[in-house]
């Protein structure tokens, strides 16, 4: 599904961090935020999954205003995962993946949602962690972090 943002704009009070921005990534695309600490990657994040409410602009996931999706539905288009989490996360790789996957459940995961699971892990390069607890995972630089 192609993700568009259009005008996109988000304040903190007085302090503006996203202006008139505009992005379309294309299905396949793989895509890096990258910029210094307070730019404005985790709010625009944040913002794609209706965390945040921007004061102005659209975003459209396959065409569809995020404005007008109910919330399941938007979750079976956008997912967002904080690289920080405050509590202890006693679950593997694999469960917090599969967690992912809830907006597509009806009861308990299917053997297709497994597979689905280790497809991601798979192309993400990750089947290695499958098995390894998630709040011992490192954050990024270098150290490990307990959530």
């Amino acid at each position: 599904m192609t993700l568009t943002v259009r005008e996109l704009s988000f304040s903190y009070k007085d302090r503006v961090v996203l202006h008139d921005l505009g992005l379309q990534v294309m299905p396949g695309s793989l895509v890096c935020l990258v910029g210094p600490n307070g730019s404005g990657k985790s709010t625009l994040l944040r913002c794609l999954d209706r965390i945040l409410w921007p004061s102005r602009g659209d975003i459209l996931v396959g065409g569809a205003s995020i404005k007008s999706l109910r919330p399941r539905e938007l979750a079976r288009r956008i997912c967002y995962m904080p690289q920080n989490h405050p509590l202890n996360f006693p679950l593997t790789v694999v469960e917090v993946v599969t967690m992912g996957r809830r907006p597509h459940l009806h009861f308990r995961p299917s053997d297709s949602d497994r597979q689905a699971v280790l497809w991601a892990l798979s192309m993400l390069g990750l089947s290695g962690l499958a098995r390894r607890y998630f709040d011992e995972l490192s954050g990024g630089g270098g150290d490990k972090k307990r959530f």
